[in-house]
């Protein structure tokens, strides 16, 4: 079913995160919304996982960026999910960690608490963690239900947290504008920060005299429709993401803005990526920026002898699974703090492949077909 040559008046779409052709939705949700102003539908499912339609229907939602309302069914308001405890048990019944977080932040009870013990034991035996299980089936929250359903290399727990406090940040849009490249000396600019609604920065804090920042820039071909050049600006001490650029635009214009932007937050220290394209603007960074990274490559000559240096930052095989493990430690331990909303939105698209058997393997995290981890990598590199 496509939906396409349909007109619906109601609609009850059950399980739909498991639906094998998520392009259904492109049929079906159209067909229902163009028929009349008292026209019903519900999209329902259990979560699996915070990635797919399903999952950014429901963020959206969230977020009032469409047209549905989310609402969440916890099994703590089912009446018929408790276990009546008798009093003579209540009196020696011993809580875990756990069960007293759940009692503090969600005001369950005894025999609530009793009911899901005894769910989660009839979980045992089974290839995946009991407690995972009962997470998946009978979640208490929507963040638990989508945290413990997923393949998601970020631990989704401190990332939601993090969503929830970015969202509360305010920031300003603007341009940092200054001379074409062509113009551009090795000298000092004094690029102009203005006020834009079209603007391609974003600012949560403005540089502090004296304050060291690094700017990391994962870099793209500047097409249209395809990935956005990204560069975040962190201060080095407080380990806060200050500011994000992110834009579609060519070479010169991506290596001209890098430079305002280093120049602008107290000639920052630069890593733009050189892989493929980013050699190009990392190449044209380098002839008229002082502080930007370089890779050395060692001679097999004489000790100390460098036989090579390539301006920019090298992402290989050898260092990305580093630079993601790095940032993911960092944003679970919360000692890196970032706001950007479209981050979060791409690293909870961030996943561990599976093999065809559905299960998790080893292999290379990236976004999931159709995502886009231009902002994600930008923080690696940084």
């Amino acid at each position: 079913m496509s939906g396409h040559s349909y007109t619906l008046q109601a609609l009850h779409a059950s399980e739909v995160a498991l639906w094998p052709n998520p392009d259904v939705f492109t049929g079906i949700l159209p067909a229902l919304a163009d028929t009349t102003p008292y026209s019903f539908g519900a999209l329902e499912s259990t979560a699996h996982g915070a990635s797919g339609p399903f999952y950014e229907k429901w963020q959206q939602a969230v977020r009032g960026k469409n047209e549905w309302d989310p609402i969440f069914l916890s099994w703590k308001n089912r009446r018929e999910y408790r276990v009546k405890v008798p009093l003579r048990q209540r009196e020696k019944y011993e809580f875990t960690i756990d069960e007293e977080k759940l009692i503090a932040d969600h005001g369950l009870d005894i025999d609530q608490i009793e009911w899901r013990r005894r769910r989660i034991e009839s979980f045992r035996g089974m290839k995946r963690l009991a407690e995972d299980v009962f997470a998946e089936q009978f979640p208490i929250t929507p963040e638990e239900a989508f945290i413990a359903t997923g393949k998601n290399y970020f631990d989704m727990a401190s990332l939601l947290h993090a969503e929830r406090r970015a969202r509360e940040a305010r920031f300003e849009l603007g341009v940092l504008s200054g001379p074409p490249l062509a113009k551009l000396t090795r000298g000092t600019p004094d690029p102009k920060w203005t006020l834009s609604r079209a603007g391609n920065v974003k600012v949560w804090a403005h540089p502090v005299n004296g304050e060291d920042y690094v700017v990391g820039a994962d870099v793209a071909a500047g097409i249209k429709g395809g990935d956005f050049s990204v560069a975040y600006v962190l201060h080095r001490t407080t380990q806060e993401v200050v500011a994000c650029y992110r834009a579609s635009v060519d070479t010169d214009t991506y290596a001209r803005d890098l430079i305002n932007l280093g120049w602008y937050y107290n000639e920052a220290f630069l890593a733009p990526e050189s892989n493929a394209i980013g050699l190009a603007v990392s190449r044209a960074v380098s002839r008229l920026y002082r502080r930007i990274c370089y890779k050395v490559r060692l001679s097999d000559g004489e000790p100390g002898e460098m036989d090579e240096m390539h301006p920019g930052w090298y992402t290989d095989r050898v260092n990305r699974p580093h630079m993601v493990a790095h940032a993911r430690q960092h944003l679970k331990d919360g000692t890196v703090t970032i706001y950007d909303e479209v981050f979060f939105e791409e690293a909870q698209d961030f996943v561990v492949p599976s093999g065809l058997d559905g299960r998790i393997k080893e292999g290379e995290p990236r976004g999931t077909s159709g995502s886009k981890d231009d902002c994600v990598m930008a923080l690696c590199i940084t």
